[in-house]
């Protein structure tokens, strides 16, 4: 399996680097929000360069909608993008891959939305309209999410381990609930918690939207997922050591729930103050 394994700060590309993963995942200063580490455009050719250097592929996430402004603003950059000697491109906005394929990229397009795709047929659509792999939405059941790795084991790019996105939404949500509570400049980090559960979530608001992540990590150990060609790790608050330690867990065949959380320090809140009525009051 190659694994695809997100960058989450400039020191942890320098650890990763030296590691087992295959194909390392970048962003670009101004669609990526706090996703993963992300790069300026002037930056992009060199890190592209240090990452070959190490004999590892490079894969440009843009995880978002990308807004017609946007489009507008970096045209000629975007452009630029097609020529360059980057291995994947991994699209959350169908419009940006269109215009990835219409200027002849050099790249291989990834489709990855969490959301779109709950079945083969449709994953079907998305691969012969130009895409070379997809990833399925995150929220399917077990045995859909396993259909796709049966039938498509080559196309499929599965999340194997890792931070588990629920929703993202375009609008300022929190920074619109300050202005209504008239509480200015509070946290964009935030823990979530309905009334009537005990569910927590963890809140985010960056220059991207509002994004909730589950309090837990996502771990897919069943055999056929790991028999696919790719898997990907999601290292959004997770500190590097960990996500090394999941690499060699899934080299050596010793991938499994058990041996995952046997060593986690994953945790979503922390540094959060539960007692903040302000944060946590659900709606």
């Amino acid at each position: 399996m190659k694994l695809f394994v997100e960058v989450n700060s400039k020191e942890s590309l320098q650890s990763l680097l030296t590691s087992n993963a295959s194909i390392l995942v970048i962003g670009l200063e101004g669609f990526s929000g706090e996703r993963l580490y992300s790069v300026s455009f002037d930056e992009l050719e060199n890190v592209i360069q240090s990452i070959h250097h190490h004999h590892k592929q490079v894969c440009l996430l843009f995880p978002y909608i990308v807004l017609q402004t946007q489009f507008q603003h970096y045209t000629s950059q975007l452009t630029t993008l097609t020529s360059m000697n980057i291995d994947f491109i991994a699209c959350g906005d169908v419009g940006l891959g269109y215009f990835l394929r219409m200027n002849n990229t050099n790249s291989k397009l990834i489709y990855m939305n969490e959301t779109m795709i709950a079945n083969p047929f449709d994953a079907q659509t998305f691969l012969e309209s130009g895409y070379d792999l997809i990833t399925p939405a995150m929220d399917i059941t077990y045995d859909k999410k396993l259909s796709f790795a049966q039938k498509m084991p080559s196309q499929t790019l599965f999340q194997i381990c890792g931070t588990h996105l629920i929703s993202t939404s375009k609008r300022p949500l929190l920074s619109a609930y300050y202005d209504v509570i008239k509480t200015p400049n509070a946290s964009k980090h935030v823990k979530l918690r309905e009334h009537n559960r005990e569910q927590s979530y963890f809140g985010l608001e960056d220059d991207q939207g509002f994004h909730v992540f589950h309090e837990q990590l996502l771990v897919l150990d069943h055999p056929t997922f790991l028999a696919c060609d790719y898997g990907y790790l999601s290292s959004l608050f997770v500190p590097v050591e960990e996500t090394l330690h999941w690499i060699n867990l899934i080299k050596s065949n010793e991938f499994t729930i058990e041996n995952v959380m046997k060593s986690s320090s994953f945790s979503a809140y922390s540094g959060l103050e539960e007692t903040d009525k302000g944060l946590e009051a659900g709606t």
